[in-house]
């Protein structure tokens, strides 16, 4: 479904679009019964209708390519959620890990045991920092050279390398969906500079073409056809509303 923004602008392309094509050979003939008579020997009448014609084409190109680029984002957006979701599954795991490990080593090695660890802080939030928390753990977990302190009990003691590979799974999960997440940003970034590309394109076509439909027919004395396709002042790439007063005119330079 494309964007409010964008089907608005493929509405007023359309209207003049569809003006041009019902109005095309009234302008025409009211342009030519106007300034025929001013034709001098040799000269004649340019093509109106075939000018009117090509003003449609490029606002019908202009409106497709928006149109065509807003659905590839809004796809793109689409495939955001699951990868997102996925990382937060995963750092919900290492978290219940590290977590539980913290309070098991706090109260059978006390504070010498959760720096020798790494466990002195808490896990961060950001998942990214989170996942490079939970490798330095596991690295700590299975080094030789990590000397923890005496457990007040036996009883609690842990398995420092099945734990290192309890952790091993969720952390390699977060760092696959951390990549898929990335990649959908990066995805989602090249995606909205087209979007944005192709609607500063419309945008700065749209009132120069719609215009130019508009003066013509006002010149030829089509007023209402005029007011109908004058360009919004207010809002970019669209036609202006029924209610949107019209521009004040530009001071004299006299």
């Amino acid at each position: 479904m494309s964007s409010k923004q964008v089907a608005d602008r493929d509405k007023s392309a359309r209207a003049v679009v569809a003006a041009i094509t019902q109005h095309r050979d009234a302008v025409e003939a009211a342009l030519t019964a106007t300034l025929s008579p001013y034709l001098e020997r040799g000269e004649r009448m340019p093509d109106v209708g075939l000018l009117l014609t090509l003003i449609g084409r490029r606002l019908s190109a202009l409106a497709g390519d928006l149109t065509t680029a807003d659905r590839a984002h809004e796809r793109e957006l689409a495939d955001d959620p699951a990868p997102r979701q996925r990382r937060d599954e995963a750092v919900a795991a290492v978290r219940r890990i590290v977590v539980a490990l913290r309070g098991t080593v706090e109260s059978n090695h006390g504070d010498a045991g959760l720096q020798a660890l790494g466990l002195w802080d808490p896990p961060p939030a950001d998942p990214s920092r989170l996942r490079l928390y939970g490798e330095a753990l596991v690295e700590s977990l299975l080094g030789d050279d990590v000397v923890l302190p005496a457990p007040e009990s036996d009883a609690i003691a842990f398995d420092r390398a099945k734990l290192a590979r309890r952790l091993r799974a969720p952390l390699d999960a977060l760092a696959d969906a951390l990549a898929d997440v990335t990649r959908e940003e990066k995805e989602a970034d090249t995606t909205q500079l087209t979007k944005n590309a192709a609607m500063n394109a419309h945008d700065h076509a749209f009132p120069r073409l719609a215009g130019l439909l508009a003066a013509l027919a006002r010149a030829v004395g089509l007023d209402d056809l005029a007011a109908r396709m004058r360009p919004s002042g207010r809002r970019a790439g669209v036609l202006a509303e029924p209610d949107e007063p019209a521009p004040a005119p530009e001071p004299s330079a006299d």
